[in-house]
This record gives structure tokens, C-alpha cells and sequence, in this order.
């Protein structure tokens, strides 16, 4: 089984009404107080700028934030007021100083679906002409990294269509049968005939087929490391007459291809100057070179290329915002191909 691993996230909500500027904000929507429009919309964004310093120690330590209300929906909120000095490049202009979203969840709903839910109608801005102009200012900001999902259905189909089941997978699984070999002689342990251990790589991958097609057919992402991609290219790497990179793809025709294919581009000299290296059989710069070339040589217009020398936060958003463009073509039915030929998968009943 692939290794599971917890992921550290928190819920926030904005606007935070547990600080001196959120009290005020509470009074403001609860029209206990009245504010120029200017000098509210200031405050939310120094409500949100108040918890800039925490959010940043968050990312940086890995931990996810789930937020409620960012700054997608103060200005959606302000804008929708129709105020000439509170154009919409003025109000996102104020919110540069916070981290963008890696996704945006919109959650549509028509102002009247919205106004027949209970406790409707308490605060200032929850009124329906005026939500009708909230949503107009929505459309207008939406870009590339939204999701827009239907929140007119239950509480569980909402659930059902936000979360994205995701596992990660690194290929050899040194834990099944074939990977304890694979692990052994990557170790060094022993010597054998390279075109056994091509098949042997291969058999890897179609021991997880079965579990790949099923998980593929309930919904769930699989994030590959070291796919058929890999096995091809480090066989045909050796130069053998008898392992062709034609016959190393043969053998592995009969596993789904990818949706999105994402190269880790780097010189072979900058890998070997990274921690680690050097410690199993294919760790040798003169291989490694060889295989470089040979992902050179397989690589087509499919692939997506991505600088592996960038910053890793640099690296991050590039490769969320691909994967999520991948599920998003999936979800909306894009079908899953086989390796090379992109044949159809007959895939199982989920």
C-alpha cells in the first residue's frame, strides 16, 4: 500500500472578530455602528492583514489553511456597492500584501436559494438585490485558479464534489514481491541481466494495475513518482542493442497513461550536488547524463516541463495549478488513455 501521510491543516474564518479591528467590523455588519464604505473596506483588509505574520509561519511549516472569506469576497463585497472611488482595481490593490490562494472554492448560489436558508437577514450586506450584485463581482474576478462548485445541494454532495481524494505513489514499490528484488539490486546486493531487470521494473508497476484502475474509477488522484517514463528511460539509458527504447515502451503498453505528465528538468550535475546522492546503483553522473538524454529523445508535446532548479515554493504553485487543470478536464469527462497509444481504459465499477 502507498505510505498515507497526515496533512497539518486549520480553518479560518474571515472577518476575525476576536481582535479590536474584527469587533469593530462586528458592530458595523450587526448596523450597530455606520462606516464611509472607503473606511470599512479598509478595515477587512487590515483584519485579514492582522493574521499576515501567523498565515506565513503556517505555509512556511507546511501546514494547509482552509479560509472563509478571503479577500476574494471583501472585494467582491465592496466593488458590488457600485462606488466610483471604490473601483475594483483599487480594492484588489489593497490586498497585495497577503498570499494568494494555491485554490479558490466559489461556492455559487443564486441570492434567492441563499436568502431561503435559516438565520438569513441578520447583518447588513444580507440582503437580496444586493447579494445579486456580490455574485456580478464574483464573475468578474474569477480566473484561472477557481473551482466553481454548485452550493445549492446537501451539505454531503458539496463535501463530495470540494474534496479531491488524492494518494501518492513512488515507483519501485519496494514492498511487494518484485520490489524487495528491484531494492536489493539497486542496493548493489547482487548483479543480473538488465533486460530481466527492465521486466522486473515493469512487473512492479502491473503488480499496483489492478489498485490503480480501481482508485482511478472512484474519483481518486494518483500522484506517480518514477512511472513507465522512468523505466523506459533508464533501460534504453544503457545502450544495449537488445533494450531498445521502442521494445523497453512495448512492455509496458498495458498501464494507463497519465492525464498530466510533469518533467523535473535538471542538469545531471546540479542533481548530484543534492543531499543523498550517490547512494544506489543508477546514482552515477555519467549515467545519469545518458538518461537525460534519452528523456530528451522521449519527450513530446504532451509533457509539461517544469525547471526542478526553481524555489520549491516557485515549483509548488507551478505544479498545483497544472495538477488542478488535470482534475478539473477529468471531472468534467476527459477520458483515461492507455500508455503511448492513448487507447481508451476500460476502467472497473467504482
Amino acid at each position: 500500500m502507498p505510505e498515507l501521510t497526515a496533512i497539518d491543516a486549520r480553518m479560518w474564518r474571515f472577518p476575525d472578530r476576536s481582535t479590536s479591528i474584527g469587533q469593530a467590523i462586528n458592530a458595523y455588519l450587526a448596523e450597530e455602528t455606520h462606516m464611509d464604505d472607503a473606511v470599512i473596506h479598509m478595515l477587512f483588509v487590515a483584519n485579514r492583514l492582522e493574521k499576515r505574520q501567523e498565515m506565513l509561519r503556517l505555509l512556511a511549516g507546511g501546514t494547509t489553511l482552509v479560509v472563509d472569506r478571503y479577500s476574494y469576497s471583501g472585494v467582491a463585497y465592496s466593488a458590488a456597492k457600485g462606488l466610483p472611488h471604490l473601483p475594483l482595481e483599487y480594492l484588489r490593490s489593497l490586498e497585495v500584501l497577503l498570499p494568494a490562494a494555491d485554490l479558490v472554492l466559489h461556492m455559487a448560489m443564486s441570492p434567492e436559494a441563499t436568502a431561503a436558508r435559516g438565520g438569513y437577514g441578520q447583518e447588513r450586506y444580507e440582503k437580496v438585490e444586493f447579494q445579486a450584485k456580490v455574485m456580478e463581482a464574483f464573475e468578474a474576478l474569477r480566473d484561472e485558479r477557481w473551482s466553481v462548485i454548485d452550493a445549492a445541494g446537501s451539505i454531503e454532495g458539496i463535501h463530495a464534489k470540494a474534496r479531491i481524494p488524492v494518494q501518492r505513489w513512488c515507483f519501485p514499490d519496494r514492498t511487494t514481491l518484485t520490489g524487495q528484488f528491484i531494492d536489493k539490486y539497486l542496493k548493489s546486493t547482487f548483479a543480473a541481466d538488465d533486460a530481466a531487470v527492465h521486466l522486473m521494473f515493469a512487473a512492479n508497476r502491473f503488480e499496483k494495475r489492478p489498485e490503480m484502475l480501481r482508485l482511478l474509477a472512484g474519483g481518486t488522484t494518483l500522484v506517480v513518482d518514477r512511472y513507465s517514463y522512468s523505466g523506459v528511460a533508464y533501460s534504453a539509458a544503457k545502450g544495449l542493442p537488445h533494450l531498445t527504447a521502442d521494445y523497453c515502451r512495448a512492455v509496458e503498453a498495458g498501464l494507463p497513461g497519465p492525464d498530466l505528465l510533469l518533467y523535473m528538468d535538471i542538469q545531471p550535475e546540479a542533481a548530484a550536488a543534492r543531499g543523498g546522492y550517490g547512494g544506489e546503483r543508477y546514482e552515477k553522473l555519467d549515467f545519469q547524463k545518458q538518461v537525460s538524454r534519452e528523456y530528451a529523445r522521449m519527450r513530446d508535446p504532451g509533457w509539461t516541463r517544469l525547471d526542478a532548479g526553481e524555489p520549491v515554493e516557485q515549483l509548488h504553485a507551478e505544479v498545483l495549478t497544472k495538477a488542478l487543470e488535470a482534475v478539473e478536464r477529468a471531472a468534467g469527462g476527459a477520458r483515461l488513455g492507455r500508455l503511448w497509444d492513448l487507447e481508451p481504459v476500460q476502467l472497473p465499477d467504482p
